[in-house]
């Protein structure tokens, strides 16, 4: 998927306003869970999966793979969703 300066700057500058991030890979698969690590430079995210319980275990982290994403969408707290698709 094609990461947009717009999908970096929600990542980057409203983290903290994102309730859940749903990534849809190829062949169906889903990833659900919040943002725990944002990084800028190189830019990569960790989302901690919805599934686990324990916030400490590394294990429970998932690193996006944006080349392998179809879609992420961005849930707010506010109950607002952003999508964004490949074309």
């Amino acid at each position: 998927m094609q990461l947009t300066s717009d999908l970096k700057e929600q990542f980057i500058n409203h983290s903290n306003e994102i309730k859940i991030v749903r990534v849809v890979y190829k062949k169906k698969k889903v990833v659900e869970g919040k943002p725990a690590i944002v990084t800028g430079n190189p830019f990569d995210i960790k989302l901690f999966d919805s599934d686990k319980k324990d916030e400490n275990n590394s294990e429970n982290f998932h690193s996006m793979d944006f080349d392998s994403a179809i879609e992420v969408s961005l849930i707010y707290f506010d109950d607002s969703i952003k999508v964004f698709r490949d074309h």
